[in-house]
């Protein structure tokens, strides 16, 4: 699928420079190989001096196409003459930088070099140039740079989405739906995590047995990309451990790390630019600069599992006592479910614009009242709550929804109410009966996840 589009960018007579962003784990490596047939060139660059890569680089070249070996002393120069140089212009050459912002952070220089060779040698000869990053800040930097040395070259960018919850479920068709929204809750929608999913397997034992395994760990540890983005990731790791047990202000996150506020700032800006969090609002403030509600929260499921049940119990991690992470997740179910169950929502919501268009769409609160979920359309208004629990939805708390909305000040503009409650265990039939006298009610369940 993903490979389908990236064709598209393809110019099929001319050169391409395309730019291909996602974050890691997203399956980038594995696309590009897609790509990696006889007359392909492939470089994978690293966080090493540039003039210790450039003799690998050089070595691939001299072992794939011995015609066009390089015997002069290494040059960045003659690296990109030669890799632009097509023998055969008729097929496509693919040149492949994977990791490319490593390169650009070794020197800075390389950025100019290639684009001279790119403009003398590489957009003339059929030439399909990927350069991949997974930092998103360090490939928009790229794209500006690139840009600023040739006008007029026509750079063409993809980014590698995670996928959402109703493209995740086709990957265990023979699973229930609870067992899959389990997994999803524990990796979200990247394959570096969801492919450890052992579908025969419940999620506490895909926890236990898969995700805790010592040499999955090494390989999906997010601090390693941490890591490799921040000098002193300390305070980044501490505010991402915060934010997994609960969103919060700045204020409630300063008052953790014993900090002063306005210390924080750049740390939260710089985890919002790597989009690893995100400030969210109450749905009726729709002006984010006036709006002082603000609260920040992690945006991938498995950073926030991995941040909240593993960062959070290393002690026992490394005495190999899995149980406890398990057992804390087990007693943290319904109110982790409840989360991924709300987020799933939205998904449906927004791209099946039920049961309007909708322009935005949060929870609200506002001192110590709260609604899991608000969406707003250009007059319409939809109030939502989600219960994850045993006990089927009655009409309590069907009139409890309505009358909690009369909190949320709406915007002038807003004509018509609609309500919706998701129950886990279904609803009372006396529930289901007043529905059916309310055309502004809607009833959601697993089934409708389906």
């Amino acid at each position: 699928m993903e490979s389908l589009k990236l064709d598209k960018l393809i110019d099929p007579k001319k050169s391409s420079l395309i730019l291909l962003f996602g974050k890691p784990g997203t399956g980038k490596t594995t696309l590009l190989k897609k790509y990696i047939d006889e007359n392909a060139l492939y470089f994978r660059a690293d966080l090493q001096h540039d003039m210790v890569q450039l003799p690998r680089f050089i070595k691939v070249i001299n072992e794939k196409f011995p015609a066009q070996k390089i015997t002069k002393a290494p040059a960045w120069e003659i690296f990109f003459d030669t890799i632009f140089k097509n023998p055969n212009p008729e097929a496509k050459r693919f040149v492949i930088i994977d990791d490319f912002p490593n390169l650009v952070k070794s020197n800075r220089s390389i950025l100019a070099i290639m684009e001279t060779a790119w403009m003398k040698i590489g957009q003339k000869n059929n030439i399909v140039l990927i350069l991949s990053g997974s930092s998103i800040p360090d490939m928009h930097y790229i794209s500006g740079r690139m840009k600023d040395f040739a006008e007029g070259v026509a750079i063409k960018e993809y980014t590698i989405e995670p996928i959402n919850f109703f493209e995740y479920k086709e990957l265990f068709p023979k699973n229930d739906i609870e067992s899959i929204v389990g997994y999803y809750t524990v990796t979200g929608g990247i394959p570096k995590y969801y492919n450890l999913i052992d579908p025969t397997k419940n999620v506490y034992q895909n926890i236990e047995q898969n995700i805790l395994d010592q040499k999955n760990l090494a390989y999906i540890d997010p601090r390693i990309m941490l890591n490799y983005d921040f000098h002193d990731p300390t305070t980044y790791f501490s505010i991402m451990q915060i934010l997994a047990l609960n969103e919060c202000k700045i204020g409630c996150i300063a008052e953790y790390l014993g900090l002063k506020t306005h210390n924080l700032t750049s740390f939260l800006d710089r985890l919002r630019e790597l989009e690893l969090i995100e400030r969210i609002l109450p749905a009726t403030d729709e002006d984010p600069s006036k709006s002082r509600k603000g609260k920040y929260r992690i945006i991938e499921q498995f950073n926030l599992f991995w941040f909240r049940y593993i960062y959070s119990n290393q002690d026992y991690l490394h005495q190999g006592q899995f149980k406890h992470i398990v057992n804390q997740f087990k007693a943290d179910y319904n109110f982790i479910m409840k989360r991924t169950t709300l987020e799933i929502i939205k998904t449906m919501l927004v791209s099946r614009e039920y049961p309007f268009k909708i322009s935005n769409i949060s929870s609200w609160w506002e001192k110590e009242k709260a609604l899991d979920l608000v969406a707003l359309g250009e007059k319409e208004i939809l109030f939502g709550s989600a219960y994850w629990g045993d006990k089927p939805v009655g009409t309590e708390e069907l009139y409890s929804l309505i009358q909690e909305s009369h909190f949320v000040p709406a915007p002038r503009r807003i004509r018509r109410d609609f309500y919706l409650i998701f129950s886990k265990a279904g609803f009372t039939k006396d529930a289901e009966k007043e529905i059916k006298k309310k055309r502004n009610m809607t009833l959601l369940t697993l089934e409708d996840f389906k």
